[in-house]
């Protein structure tokens, strides 16, 4: 039976030709057929794989219901087995299809179990990206504070892990966005406040 799972490996990887050349009816029969190949000799985490990577492809495509129903079932299939970093991933994929749809509390609720799922694990880079995704929902919720501690909690690990600097840039770029709509906020309190004062 070892046939029928590599089987499904090479449907996986006809799923991810067919994602590349964007050809979502090819790429949503491959994942399937990977997914059924895989499902009866208990290559769960390979199921979970699949869907993670077909989640990507919706994603893509702008097909945001689709991706949250397959990094959903990916998320349930990861706790399930146990593997707690993947789960972070399908988690943080959550989050990610949230805030492009606005929904950002259900963003901030996937982002946080995400980086509490990675420290489990010690993925500490996870956690800075994830620390990051965070950071940006309250930066676009206003709350600067909030935003200003996550990308510095974030470039303080990628300091230590001495992560590209390209990482390192980003997030410097982050912070000075928030420093200057916090700068912003001043210039227009300050005549608010000393109205008050007089």
């Amino acid at each position: 039976m070892e046939w029928v799972a590599k089987a499904g490996d090479a449907s996986w990887t006809l799923g991810e030709f067919s994602h590349v050349k964007h050809e979502i009816s090819e790429a949503e029969a491959v994942f399937k057929a990977a997914r059924e190949l895989h499902s009866p000799f208990g290559r769960h985490g390979d199921v979970a794989d699949a869907l993670c990577d077909f989640g990507e492809f919706c994603r893509a495509r702008g097909e945001l219901f689709n991706a949250e129903a397959s990094y959903t079932e990916a998320k349930e299939i990861y706790s399930r087995v146990g593997w707690a970093g993947k789960e972070g991933n399908a988690t943080r994929a959550l989050g990610d299809v949230y805030r492009v749809r606005g929904e950002l509390s259900k963003a901030e609720a996937s982002y946080n179990e995400a980086k509490k799922l990675y420290a489990r694990v010690d993925w500490e880079g996870k956690v800075a990206e994830v620390a990051r995704s965070l950071g940006e929902v309250y930066r676009i919720r206003g709350d600067l504070s909030k935003a200003e501690a996550l990308y510095n909690e974030a470039l303080e690990i990628y300091i230590r892990l001495r992560e590209q600097s390209g990482s390192v840039a980003d997030v410097i770029s982050e912070l000075g966005e928030v420093y200057r709509r916090q700068a912003m906020f001043s210039i227009v309190e300050a005549p608010v406040l000393a109205g008050k004062e007089g």
